[in-house]
């Protein structure tokens, strides 16, 4: 490994001083890419040789927590996700061509599902959470979503199977017996690991590492459960799919959904076209943050005097995420968003529940 690192550096070496003689043809992009996909082979050998996380994967290592992510996928419900993507901003004075921002918490990505109605309208978004972990992994789905031009490529991307070419087969009947015909593919897996090196930062290449890549892809288990089912019904045999609304302390275990083919932006593929193009083309922040404390809007990494779009799940009504609850969470988003907004909530269990209120 540490030669291999050696003949990288002499590589960069010989094309600046090539540049500076003005000897040098190669684009610049093209030799980034090139030496990424040679620093993650080398990056690979040297964790596989040595069994330690090598330096480079720390690069923001004070944000990262032991433990997994709470949530892969979405706990809102069928119901709400699709309030979410149906969302009419103009029932509440926001019209294209007005400016706004939107915050939405990580835990379980539902906020994507916005994206779709505010596109033409965002001038940033935010992605925030108490649990650092969680926002490596928002951070990593906006790299797959990114990366993959299409729904099937970022499925197959986020469990790394070949097993998704036809989505219309993907049912909450049907999943588990696809998903377990379809071995966990370590070439999806490399050249996925390889091209996070230059889309994302540490935390989440090592998120998709090891946890995504056993607890979703099942890498050493395919009979296992995932921690997230790409479809979902209510009554699935909980020892077999687990839950998704309720405690994370019963039994069989708290599993997320991507509601695929069912509702959210995971619905069709023009929903999911319209995230990846706001995602391609809108500032996106990640920030720890506890909504029990005051914070402004430089907090979020917000600035744009704009109003905002504030999406919170439910975590305004649970006393274990927030103790004074939405009262006294609303007042500091009134004085962190001087321009005022909209706070968008779910229940996520049912009877479904997607509420508006003025900020």
């Amino acid at each position: 490994a540490e030669s291999f690192r050696r003949k990288v550096e002499e590589g960069i070496a010989a094309y600046k001083r090539a540049a500076e003689g003005g000897g040098a043809q190669t684009p610049l992009s093209k030799l980034h890419g090139a030496l990424a996909g040679m620093l993650a082979e080398c990056v690979r050998r040297q964790w596989s040789c040595s069994g330690t996380s090598p330096s480079l994967l720390q690069t923001s290592a004070a944000v990262v927590k032991d433990g997994v992510a709470t949530y892969f996928g979405t706990t809102d419900t069928e119901v709400e996700n699709e309030a979410m993507s149906t969302f009419d901003p103009k029932q509440h004075k926001l019209h294209r061509g007005k400016s706004v921002s939107l915050c939405s918490v990580a835990g379980g990505m539902s906020g994507l599902s916005l994206l779709p109605p505010l596109s033409g309208m965002l001038s940033s978004i935010a992605f925030f959470d108490s649990n650092a972990q969680e926002l490596a992994k928002a951070e990593l789905w906006v790299a797959l979503i990114r990366m993959s031009p299409s729904r099937n490529k970022f499925l197959e991307r986020l469990y790394s199977k070949k097993a998704f070419d036809d989505l219309a087969k993907f049912t909450p009947q049907s999943m588990a017996e696809l998903l377990k015909n379809a071995p966990f593919d370590e070439r999806i897996f490399n050249e996925t690991e390889t091209e996070l090196y230059c889309e994302s930062t540490g935390p989440a290449v090592k998120l998709y590492q090891q946890d995504v890549a056993s607890l979703v892809g099942l890498r050493s288990n395919n009979t296992g459960r995932p921690r997230m089912w790409p479809s979902w019904q209510e009554h699935l045999p909980e020892d077999k799919y687990g839950h998704v609304y309720g405690s994370p302390s019963r039994p069989h275990g708290k599993v997320g959904t991507l509601w695929l083919n069912q509702a959210g932006f995971m619905k069709n593929e023009d929903r999911y076209q319209q995230v990846r193009h706001v995602l391609l083309s809108t500032p996106v922040n990640f920030r720890v943050l506890d909504l029990n404390e005051e914070f402004t809007a430089q907090d979020m990494g917000l600035l744009d005097d704009v109003p905002v779009v504030m999406f919170t799940s439910d975590t305004l009504k649970l006393s274990k995420w927030v103790a004074d609850l939405e009262h006294g969470a609303l007042q500091r988003f009134q004085e962190a968003f001087p321009r005022g907004g909209l706070l968008l909530q779910t229940q996520a269990h049912p009877p479904s529940h997607f509420s508006v209120t003025t900020i």
